[in-house]
């Protein structure tokens, strides 16, 4: 692992000139949204300070208030004094939630809706100045119509909602860059012939690219243009998760303006009935589903180190791969499964209610993500929607099935080469994947329901699922997609609060009697090509994880070994 690419916000356009802005920034609630009417876009008294990129509902910010403020306020002071007359600056942010104006010595660089998205502003309005004080005005709600997740709508936690996150929660940096420069660099790849292209835009069209890609640091290939071939490709797999590098440089008369690291994996996916392949391969899908959430910075990783932590538990279990669920998290996270082969199911964060705002928000801010982060070989497949959230009349309503029909088709625009979830869990429309969720406490349970190669399921003759859902929408039926029990489980060891899905376990003998008699009736059911156990670590009230919500392990390492040899025999 390269740790400084690690550490970088965003691995797949690296630039080695850069500055983090985490950590302390002046900070302001404006309960009464007087904010603006009194002009703190061009700076405000500070009343108290806020580390970011940590949400103000978190310890780790240094507030820790976890009541609802609508409107808050950022600013910080930065030097662009080197900043040469050929030159720009440029301010990123990879994730504000929920809309965000950015300010620069006053004047509005733009605006942004979403919160689980990078957005970037270029600070040339603001300059020659040699300082700039950035101002940032966040505003979010608890609104149902916004993509949110697992970020409760309500003021207390309940159920598996959580506390709410408010403004700036991934990092915030800038880069001092050449008014020539790339803007973008997307990397196509073809295992069967070795041809890569490479999909570029830069400021200046005169200006000439050359790409080179490396093999261990050795350069094999390069090119004056947008396309190359590399002789004998290797493979990209979670068994041997190879990448190569790329280096693309812009020369302006003669002169190197600008210089960009990236990386591509050589990979092919396809699914039929008997599952997905990788490579050609047939892959059984060992999932854990991972939420992303820590006690005391919320939805943010602490570090680029608790995500290694998080990824060391997925192998130590016995995993190949998580579900991330509901959100999209930190790209770093995508990296570290990229260099370690670790697959990925990418979804969506839900909204809870569906009309026409929440329809055209959702569809833009999806596009947005897809965007980002389509060209991590890691995904493997895209979920927009979960168990009907935000779609709650899609059993017979057919403009909620049209409209989940068409964020999957615009998906599948975006990245034909992935498959794509429609709604996990139940309920399916148009999908590349049938995903069923269930929790049956026992092996002998799940077995009864599925054991008969849930054909009078797949049929829709009768209900799936302890929720009484059918597995496919009214107009809909199965056309021989893949089959995954893409959650079940989630058990918890006793515990005075919180809960978990079914009695909660007396002590680790009884916890691994229950899950390893839901992987044995799992074993059994050869319909299936792969499982999504719930869950990686315990969040807030939802007490179910392999782990507590400090990364613990619930279990000894005998019982581990035990869960991690029943998992690989799959």
């Amino acid at each position: 692992m390269d740790r400084q690419i690690a550490d970088y916000p965003r691995p797949l356009l690296y630039r080695k000139d850069w500055t983090n802005l985490n950590g302390e920034w002046d900070f302001a609630f404006d309960d009464e949204n007087i904010g603006l009417s009194e002009g703190w876009q061009s700076g405000f008294e500070p009343g108290r300070s806020i580390c970011v990129p940590f949400s103000y509902e978190t310890k780790a910010s240094g507030i820790g208030d976890e009541t609802v403020h609508e409107t808050v306020w950022y600013q910080k002071r930065i030097s662009t004094e080197t900043v040469a007359e050929t030159e720009t600056v440029l301010l990123h942010f990879e994730g504000c939630d929920y809309r965000a104006s950015v300010y620069a010595n006053g004047i509005l660089l733009g605006t942004h809706t979403g919160g689980y998205a990078r957005f970037s502003f270029d600070l040339a309005p603001a300059l020659p100045a040699k300082e700039v004080l950035l101002v940032i005005r966040a505003e979010d709600s608890l609104s149902q119509k916004q993509p949110r997740g697992k970020q409760r709508y309500k003021p207390e936690s309940w159920g598996c909602w959580y506390v709410q996150t408010t403004g700036i929660w991934k990092t915030v940096w800038y880069e001092r860059v050449s008014k020539a420069r790339v803007t973008s660099l997307d990397i196509l790849p073809d295992p069967a012939t070795g041809e890569v292209k490479f999909l570029t835009s830069q400021t200046d069209p005169s200006a000439k690219l050359y790409v080179s890609v490396y093999e261990n640091e050795r350069m094999i290939a390069g090119t004056e243009g947008t396309k190359l071939t590399v002789p004998s490709p290797k493979l990209w797999s979670p068994k041997d998760p190879f990448l190569y590098t790329v280096r693309a440089e812009l020369y302006l008369e003669g002169k190197r303006t600008d210089t960009v690291q990236s990386y591509f994996g050589f990979r092919t996916i396809t699914w039929n009935q008997s599952g997905l392949q990788i490579n050609g391969c047939r892959t059984y899908l060992r999932m854990v589903l991972d939420q992303g959430y820590w006690p005391d910075s919320g939805l943010t990783p602490p570090d680029t180190g608790a995500l290694i932590t998080d990824l060391d538990a997925v192998e130590r279990y016995g995993y190949n791969g998580v579900r991330k669920h509901q959100k999209i998290e930190d790209e770093r996270f995508l990296y570290l499964c990229d260099i370690r082969g670790i697959l990925v199911f990418s979804e969506m964060a839900a909204a809870y209610a569906y009309d026409e705002e929440a329809d055209t928000e959702f569809c833009r801010q999806w596009n947005e993500i897809v965007l980002q982060n389509r060209r991590h070989p890691c995904i493997i497949a895209w979920v927009p929607f979960n168990e009907s959230w935000g779609v709650g009349g899609i059993r017979s309503d057919k403009q909620q099935q049209d409209f989940v029909n068409r964020v999957a088709a615009i998906t599948k625009s975006l990245d034909p080469q992935r498959p794509v979830v429609s709604n996990d869990g139940w309920e399916h429309t148009v999908s590349d994947l049938v995903t069923i969720h269930d929790y049956r406490e026992t092996g002998e349970e799940l077995l009864a329901q599925h054991g008969n190669g849930d054909e009078a399921v797949i049929k829709g003759e009768h209900s799936y699922s302890w929720y009484g859902q059918k597995l496919f929408a009214e107009g809909y039926s199965y056309r021989n997609q893949p089959l995954l029990l893409s959650e079940y489980g989630g058990i918890a060891m006793q515990t005075e609060s919180g809960w978990g899905y079914g009695k909660q376990a007396a002590d680790e003998d009884a916890f691994l009697q229950r899950f390893l008699g839901q992987n044995e009736a799992i074993r059994e059911m050869p319909q299936y090509s792969g499982f999504c156990y719930t869950q990686l670590t315990d969040v807030e009230q939802e007490k179910n994880g392999l782990l507590d919500a400090d990364r613990r392990d619930k279990l000894s390492e005998a019982g581990i070994e035990s869960i991690r040899a029943s998992n690989a025999s799959f």
